[in-house]
């Protein structure tokens, strides 16, 4: 509750007003009243409106700011993996329709009317909108944080009324289903590309993944196994997996295949003396290869292929490893675990368009209904035998009933 205090001699004396503010802490200012009672009644009111500024009932004095200088200063301090991703869609979707509205104006039915003034455009799909929204909130909760707004309108959003992203049909996604095409890619790409794509399309790894391997990574493949330590766009960041610090994850490669493409690149890196600790894939200058290279030259081997357009690198690699192994009857789990993936959820999610035709001897040993006993679990009670014991059972319990 407020209260007041004074400073100075008794004659003149200076009230101050000791309340909480709109963040819960308490605070001291200065209220140029002459009496007790005046400055007590400042000081209520003080606290009635933090009070109604931390309940939102009320726009913090901050909340005048727009909310394009604000969205810059977020943006700019953006760290996560994805912030090139998002300050890209920040410059391109949201600040160009709320630089010039004040933080205190992002209310419900102003969000509502963007995401339809989005969706009427149809510039772009459901996903992007759904993220745009998240950049929109995200930006909203740290500036209810900051004292700039009073909260975060975007959470008031009903769940049905939020963007879904629609995913395409099982049939339209394009992958690599065979090893002739495969072939056909890895020949089409020039030197260290094809290796680039062996990896990905064999393992299932992420493209980050490739381009920060070490020779070092690559002492296991005559054993099937690829070790996977680095990602990022440096080559040196955090595997996608790893949350709370680096970590290192393995991957299954075949090893006459690996040793066949690779071999001659680990020749010439070690006959140059590179350290075991340096990028497999370089350029000429020594320089990592990064992705936009590996980007070009796929879509130069598309086009002289006559491949879809919808095959990029992720669905030809990562997508079509998982597709594959699925198909092949791997379990959810084993793909998920090799891939890296957070749960089996997400690899049932991504690749059910791969119908399973292969079932485990453990699903199939109770489906049949013969006398084996390695096919029979449950008794059927209107079996030869197993009836006339029931009736048996039921006139002797009908006897002791009558007894």
């Amino acid at each position: 509750m407020a209260s007041v205090f004074h400073r100075g001699p008794k004659t003149a004396p200076r009230w101050y007003a000791r309340f909480k503010d709109v963040s819960g802490r308490w605070v001291s200012r200065r209220v140029r009243q002459e009496s007790r009672r005046d400055a007590v009644r400042v000081a209520r009111a003080l606290e009635a409106k933090a009070e109604r500024q931390r309940l939102g009932l009320e726009a913090p004095e901050q909340a005048g700011e727009l909310v394009g200088p604000l969205m810059k200063k977020w943006a700019a301090s953006l760290s996560n993996r994805s912030a090139a991703t998002d300050v890209g869609r920040l410059n391109l979707h949201v600040l160009p329709a709320w630089r010039g509205v004040r933080v205190a104006d992002v209310d419900l039915p102003r969000i509502m009317a963007w995401l339809d003034q989005m969706a009427d455009q149809g510039e772009i799909g459901p996903g992007s909108r759904r993220h745009c929204l998240g950049l929109l909130s995200r930006f909203m909760s740290w500036a209810v944080a900051r004292g700039h707004a009073p909260r975060n309108a975007c959470r008031d959003i009903p769940a049905g009324s939020r963007p879904r992203p629609i995913a395409p049909p099982a049939e339209s996604i394009p992958w690599v289903k065979d090893d002739d095409q495969a072939i056909a890619i890895l020949r089409a790409l020039p030197s260290p590309f094809d290796a680039v794509f062996f990896i990905g399309n064999r393992s299932g790894a992420r493209l980050s993944e490739i381009l920060s391997l070490r020779l070092s990574d690559l002492d296991g493949i005559d054993q099937g196994v690829l070790r996977i330590r680095y990602a990022g766009e440096d080559g040196a960041g955090w595997l996608k997996e790893a949350k709370h610090g680096p970590r290192t994850k393995y991957a299954p490669i075949p090893p006459g295949d690996a040793r066949a493409v690779l071999g001659p690149i680990l020749d010439a890196r070690l006959l140059a003396g590179a350290d075991p600790e340096a990028f497999v894939f370089v350029d000429q200058d020594g320089d990592r290869i990064d992705r936009h290279a590996v980007t070009f030259r796929w879509r130069k081997m598309r086009e002289a292929l006559g491949l879809p357009n919808g095959l990029n690198f992720y669905r030809a690699t990562r997508h079509s490893a998982a597709s594959r192994a699925q198909a092949a009857g791997a379990s959810a789990t084993e793909i998920g675990e090799a891939l890296g993936h957070a749960s089996p959820g997400v690899t049932l999610r991504h690749y059910m368009h791969a119908e399973r035709r292969r079932f485990s001897s453990i699903l199939t040993a109770g489906l049949g209904l013969d006398a084996a006993s390695d096919a029979q679990v449950i008794p059927l009670v209107g079996r030869t035998g197993a009836t006339d014991e029931a009736e048996q059972t039921s006139a002797e319990r009908g006897d002791a009933h009558a007894a």
